[in-house]
């Protein structure tokens, strides 16, 4: 038996490819799975998302257009929530 087996496990964040997804390409997910449910919001609807806070940074100080476009193009209002117990690519729509 392997010893590295037999006192290690895979990664539960990345699967155990010993990698993770960027910010970035976490928010760029988020976004296309917000446009791909586009059907079942309402018009002046505020949508809470749960991010981790590294990517609710991302959101409002680096990349603030990407929710600023999806928020005109679907006519709701995006609300970040953040919460630490979430995995590094994981998010949750509300």
């Amino acid at each position: 038996v392997n010893l590295e087996k037999t006192l290690t496990r895979s990664c539960p964040c990345c699967g155990g490819s010993g990698r993770v997804k960027t910010d970035l390409s976490v928010a760029l997910d988020l976004r296309r799975e917000l446009l791909s449910r586009r059907a079942l919001f309402g018009s002046d609807e505020t949508v809470r998302v749960r991010v981790r806070s590294s990517l609710a940074k991302l959101l409002a100080e680096e990349e603030p257009d990407l929710f600023s476009d999806v928020e005109s193009r679907l006519g709701i209002k995006l609300e970040l929530v953040v919460d630490e117990a979430l995995s590094p690519s994981e998010y949750n729509i509300l």
